[in-house]
């Protein structure tokens, strides 16, 4: 199986001239790097505004709501549009205009939704009697996402961060609701972070195809998933995103070949950054996608 290079989601929002980046552009930097499966870029906002700011029943946080930055102040409702329908249709228009003679791009588009926990964990509940209960709330509504997302990604990805913190017990219930007729290949992108054992059995039993981790800030996850006999393929983060250096290619390289190591090199089906790249300098994040690319064809030769 090849190893396809993707990003996590996330692109620059300004250029170097402090000017806002289009999708066109997002979509074209990441062609011109020679990503295998590309993102919209997420370019409206972080990966909380961009479905908190339109799924019903959910507005930015006033004084006396709480700490948190959304509050949700009734029944959620998923919007006629969708959230990142859009875009995504506009991200996949543009791979179709690159392709020859209107033939199915081989380049894929990754459709992107964040995950019912985080947002639930960002925002002040003052409607539904639990976070159990909210996080359902937005899975049932993420669903139709998912499933209309289904008809213009070739893949689709679940953004977990908040399980860096752990996991609630009654997860695997939500993603039951979460991933329901979708038929599309999911992968779970959940932060490494303070996970422990049984948080990692946890994501190891929800219903999804691949399992992706920020796996070179946190190499000990691949170790710990070596443990297990995990069913699910690994997309492998090869490349942290936390500040404007950069990472050799020999070292990411590197990455790769421990990974293949550990886990099996039939089991790794994508490698990536470690997470989004919204914070970084647009030459870096230029930067990082070509040596992704340049990495993971030295491994392969």
């Amino acid at each position: 199986m090849k190893i396809l290079t993707s990003v996590i989601g996330s692109y620059p929002p300004l250029d170097l001239a402090g000017k806002p980046v289009t999708l066109e552009q997002a979509v074209q930097a990441q062609l011109d790097a020679g990503i295998d499966v590309i993102s919209t870029g997420q370019l409206t906002g972080d990966m909380i505004e961009i479905f908190a700011s339109k799924i019903g029943s959910v507005r930015p946080a006033q004084d006396g709501d709480g700490k948190w930055p959304f509050t949700v102040f009734g029944e959620l409702s998923w919007p006629e549009n969708g959230t990142t329908l859009l875009e995504h249709k506009a991200a996949s228009m543009r791979l179709l205009n690159n392709s020859h003679n209107g033939k199915k791009p081989a380049i894929q588009l990754k459709g992107i939704v964040t995950g019912p926990y985080t947002l639930a964990s960002a925002c002040n509940n003052r409607f539904y009697k639990s976070e159990q209960e909210l996080a359902s709330a937005f899975a049932f509504v993420l669903n139709k996402e998912l499933v209309a997302l289904s008809e213009v990604a070739d893949v689709l990805q679940i953004d977990e961060p908040s399980f860096c913190n752990g996991v609630p017990k009654y997860i695997r219930n939500v993603f039951d609701t979460l991933v329901k007729d979708v038929k599309k290949e999911i992968i779970l992108h959940a932060h490494y972070g303070r996970t422990t054992p049984t948080d990692l059995l946890e994501i190891l039993a929800l219903p999804v195809q691949t399992i992706s981790y920020d796996s070179a800030a946190n190499p000990i996850v691949l170790d710990l998933l070596a443990k297990h006999k995990v069913k699910q393929d690994a997309s492998v983060g090869c490349i942290m995103t936390d500040g404007n250096y950069l990472t050799g290619v020999n070292t990411i390289a590197g990455r790769i070949r421990r990974a293949a190591r550990i886990l099996g090199e039939g089991k790794i089906r994508y490698v990536t950054p470690d997470c989004g790249m919204r914070n970084l300098h647009q030459n870096t994040a230029n930067q990082i996608m070509r040596r992704l690319v340049a990495a993971r064809d030295s491994v392969s030769q």
